[in-house]
């Protein structure tokens, strides 16, 4: 029974350890499509891959069932998107010629890369 007690964290860590260190790597962006409109789906960002103006305003509609953040790792940008519903944010804060991981908060799988211009 010590044994179990033993094995359980140091499992949970080999599952987790992994997840923890994915998500502080670069995000890649290779083929940015320009754009000011994306779509949130069940847990996809359309295009994959943005590219936009470090000053533009982005329109975002979540197509989806659930709700979903669009959240610009390292800036204040962070906005919340109800399932079926549609909002605006301005970006603000970036800079021009970075990558940046835009992750849905409530959902860790969902994530893509924005080029600011």
């Amino acid at each position: 029974m010590r044994l179990s007690l033993l094995l359980g964290p140091l499992v949970l860590a080999a599952v987790l350890g992994p997840a923890a260190c994915s998500s502080s790597a670069p995000p890649t962006c290779d083929a940015p499509t320009q754009t000011i409109s994306v779509e949130l789906k069940d847990f996809s960002f359309e295009p994959s891959c943005l590219e936009s103006s470090a000053t533009a305003t982005l329109t975002l509609r979540n197509t989806g069932s659930a709700n979903h953040t669009f959240t610009i790792n390292g800036t204040g940008v962070d906005v919340n998107v109800n399932a079926g519903d549609t909002a605006s944010v301005r970006l603000s804060g970036l800079t021009a010629g970075t990558i940046y991981a835009v992750v849905c908060t409530y959902h860790s799988q969902m994530v893509t890369a924005l080029k600011a211009t």
